[in-house]
């Protein structure tokens, strides 16, 4: 199905096609250096077809070059044909489907290129394309003179250590460090030709480049100039009848659009109540750390103090064992079971199982001795393991108190950067898709009915002296330079 959806779609891809070949076919032409001391714009007027640089696959296409001064002026055309070994050479720019015009103004005031050699300040450097070619083309029954419809693509290398702050209208910038290419692309006569308001709809006829330039010198600028992504389509009037398709996809757009926004604003509130929580949260934890130290500072006296409790008990086990009779060493933490049951096996008794000899008096006195030992031993290695784990704890949320500003500076990027894509999805809605589907709803679909005239236009004009199949030109503009 030849929808109008899939003209406007595969425009867009050959535009972006013919941009990405710009890289290479803009040197489509060897510049030869003028390298005199005086103040020159350098102007080369003879070629041959080793020095052309021809496309590729093209066998039946023509290449005219134009030849101009810095201000586009033509002065030459040479015509190379596909069946031809030779070049045409053409002393006027007569029968030229465009006039390319070149303009510099430096600090807001129009120079001549001349001039401009060696000069500091705010340079704009314009292109304006003049449409000089129409055909008559039948539309809704009423004959009308329509442009043939051509795409401009211009291609500017500027020197980086001359030229700062490169900005450039209708066009995009490519930087490797050392030069700024600039690629601008225009539509000259389209606009005319499609009959939309320039105030809703803007078809690029121009390309401007602002900088600021210091020593000013230019190499020579090259522009390709070409239907071909145009006549690639062959569509009758039946082809371009129906917008229910695109503008229902526009509907679906827009409504995609306004979940995005909602959902990105949700977003961002849910980001700002998170940011409440962890600012709660951080507060709770320096609490928690305070105390905590306040804690492990108390554990080593704590510990000190069961300690010595400790060592009382056993040093007072040590002597009254001594006092009846039994020969024992100091008992410690580590030994007093040890020598307890030491002192029960030399009177036959299991200090783990004494059976009936616990009736005993003296074996009843020393297993009642040891059960103290046991039960405050257990009691001490309890506080040792509590206050070993106040110290952990307290180390714990230091380092966790220590991070928490991290933590909130981490929501507060999400929660700022969740507010920048709502801002942003707004404005690319209000700026961007609101405009698309205003021309969808509104002027594109009241002239789908010209695209078709057009196109047929398009592919009318094949060739310029010959009788290719496809042409192109390639206007090459002068070098200002010392």
């Amino acid at each position: 199905m030849k929808k109008t959806t899939k003209v406007i779609l595969s425009l867009a891809v050959c535009l972006t096609l013919v941009l990405s070949s710009v890289g290479i076919t803009a040197y489509a032409m060897n510049n030869k250096e003028n390298n005199n001391n005086e103040n020159t714009v350098t102007t080369t007027t003879s070629f041959n077809k080793d020095n052309l640089i021809t496309p590729i696959d093209e066998s039946n296409s023509e290449t005219v070059y134009v030849i101009a001064n810095a201000k586009g002026e033509a002065s030459q055309v040479i015509v190379d044909e596909p069946d031809s070994d030779a070049l045409n050479y053409h002393d006027n720019a007569e029968n030229l489907p465009i006039n390319v015009k070149v303009t510099y103004t430096l600090d807001g005031a129009e120079i001549e290129p001349s001039e401009l050699v060696g000069k500091n300040g705010h340079i704009v450097i314009r292109f304006d394309y003049e449409n000089l070619l129409k055909e008559k083309a039948v539309i809704e029954g009423f004959e009308e003179d329509l442009y043939v419809p051509f795409a401009a693509i211009t291609g500017v290398i500027l020197n980086d250590d001359k030229f700062t702050n490169v900005e450039v209208k209708n066009g995009r910038l490519m930087d490797d460090g050392d030069r700024t290419t600039v690629v601008g692309i225009a539509f000259p006569g389209l606009q005319e030709d499609l009959q939309i308001s320039s105030d809703k709809f803007e078809v690029p006829s121009y390309v401007e480049i602002e900088a600021e330039v210091t020593d000013f010198e230019l190499e020579a600028t090259y522009t390709i100039v070409s239907n071909s992504i145009f006549s690639a389509f062959n569509l009758d009037a039946e082809g371009i009848g129906s917008f229910d398709d695109i503008q229902d996809s526009a509907t679906k757009l827009s409504d995609a659009m306004t979940a995005l926004i909602t959902g990105s604003d949700e977003l961002h509130n849910g980001l700002g109540q998170l940011l409440s929580g962890a600012n709660q949260l951080v507060a709770g934890i320096d609490t928690l750390n305070t105390g905590l130290n306040t804690l492990s500072k108390s554990s080593a006296t704590l510990n000190g103090g069961a300690k010595q409790v400790f060592d009382s008990l056993l040093a007072q086990a040590t002597a009254s064992l001594k006092a009846g009779g039994a020969e024992v060493p100091a008992l410690t933490i580590d030994n007093y079971y040890t020598v307890l049951k030491a002192v029960l096996a030399k009177m036959g008794v299991d200090i783990d199982n004494p059976g009936p000899a616990a009736a005993n008096e003296t074996v009843k006195a020393i297993l009642t001795l040891k059960a103290q030992l046991d039960a405050y031993n257990q009691f001490y290695q309890g506080v040792k393991a509590y206050t070993a784990g106040v110290d952990q704890a307290a180390a714990g949320c230091g380092k966790l108190n220590a991070s928490a500003p991290q933590l909130v500076g981490g929501i507060k990027k999400l929660e700022a950067g969740s507010k920048e894509l709502h801002d942003g999805l707004v404005q690319f809605n209000n700026e961007g898709i609101k405009k698309i589907i205003d021309v969808l709803n509104g002027d594109l679909a009241e002239v789908s009915h010209r695209i078709a005239p057009i196109l047929d236009v398009a592919n009318k004009y094949t060739t310029y002296e010959g009788t290719s199949d496809t042409v192109k030109f390639i206007y090459k503009t002068d070098a200002i330079n010392k």
